[in-house]
């Protein structure tokens, strides 16, 4: 029986096919924050050491650092973006780009108004994504362990299993004697096949990046 009303139409069998398998009902699940001093916790855990800031009121951990150029840049978000894609992660961070080569990475769950689970396993995720960085901001004082921490990243992307402790800031293991930064000595072995045979080149390249006429 069809109704009356010329402004009501009775739906199909097709329509209703159509309906159950494209307008299924969403179920959501609430996710709370960590409180109390478990997010101060598990920030100290996280490896390399230094990499990652916990705010003060433990609401958000903040990775930044200052890379080599626009390219190294944007060549780091487009790798942690292909990260936190990944099934075993499906987590996403804020990324921020200014002054066309600072970058920093914002972890917080937005659902939750804080830190969760979730941005501590993406937070150990991106732990392996590294850039090459700005050498005059590796020799910062200021940066001394955000820098050592993204120099063990970056060694351990080149194939080095680990810094030595008492290597400065900017120094990588195999360089240390050399006095040549974990930038400068993997791009170094990068630009003569792996053989590192050309640091004393791409040193005189970063004293002049490091100079005050072209300081970066």
């Amino acid at each position: 029986h069809r109704p009356k009303n010329p402004f009501l139409k009775m739906q199909t069998l097709a329509e209703a096919s159509f309906a159950s398998r494209h307008f299924l009902p969403i179920f959501t699940t609430r996710v709370s924050a960590l409180t109390n001093h478990l997010p101060k916790a598990r920030a100290a855990a996280l490896e390399p050491a230094g990499m990652w800031v916990l705010a003060p009121d433990g609401s958000r951990l903040t990775r930044r650092f200052v890379a080599k150029n626009f390219l190294e840049a944007m060549s780091f978000l487009n790798d942690a973006a292909a990260v936190a894609e990944r099934p075993d992660v499906s987590h996403h961070p804020d990324f921020h780009l200014t002054t066309y080569r600072t970058v920093e990475v914002v972890l917080w769950t937005h659902a939750a108004g804080g830190l969760t689970d979730y941005d501590f396993k993406l937070a150990e995720a991106l732990g392996s994504v590294a850039c090459l960085c700005s050498p005059k901001w590796l020799k910062d004082p200021a940066n001394e362990s955000a820098a050592v921490a993204e120099n063990i990243a970056f060694s351990k992307r080149n194939g080095a299993t680990s810094v030595p402790a008492n290597v400065p800031a900017g120094i990588s293991a195999a360089g240390a004697s050399a006095g040549v930064g974990v930038g400068a000595a993997s791009a170094g072995a990068e630009a003569t096949g792996g053989t590192g045979t050309d640091v004393g080149t791409f040193l005189s390249n970063v004293d002049a990046e490091s100079s005050p006429a072209t300081a970066t």
